[in-house]
């Protein structure tokens, strides 16, 4: 009895799980690049070796081989799009680190109830990951920041089909 009913669980989870994407992928649709943002670093990520630079560097250079602009700055024209990087931590006494790695797409919007409105930021697409690791092995961390951007990259690319 319980097998049937936590198929069923799965099996609408992953429905919904798709519905859910489908929407923040088409805001993405016309976008010409992005900025990318990696906020500052839990100084324990900094002695083990991770730094915000590095972070940055391989995000850009990922977005760059996929064909997607990294802008200097935000571009108003393109809706200030920022593709922020936030890396936090929870350090347990005895050593080991819980880590989560968010990524989110933020650009300025406008409310379909207020077309005349004025703009303002919002997180219109975002993914997650944690996990566990130590300061001596901060590295791994990396790992997730690249399958999230490349979750970014592949939604992109579904959204911008033929757009180029």
């Amino acid at each position: 009895m319980k097998k049937p009913l936590c198929l069923i669980t799965i099996m609408l989870s992953v429905a919904i799980g798709a519905f859910a994407q489908t929407k923040p992928r088409e805001s993405l649709h016309g976008l010409h690049g992005v900025f990318v943002y990696v906020a500052p670093l839990d100084k324990t990520l900094l002695t083990g070796g991770l730094t915000a630079k590095q972070v940055q560097g391989e995000v850009e250079s990922a977005l760059l081989r996929a064909g997607i602009t990294v802008f200097s700055e935000p571009r108003p024209e393109d809706g200030s799009s920022n593709l922020a990087f936030v890396i936090d931590i929870v350090k347990h006494p005895q050593g080991p680190i819980i880590y989560s790695v968010e990524i989110s797409l933020l650009q300025e919007v406008r409310l379909a109830r207020l077309p005349g409105g004025d703009s303002f930021p919002a997180q219109t697409w975002s993914e997650e990951a944690i996990g566990l690791t130590t300061a001596s092995h901060a590295e791994v961390i990396m790992e997730p920041v690249k399958a999230k951007v490349e979750d970014f990259i592949r939604d992109y690319r579904a959204a911008n089909e033929g757009a180029k």
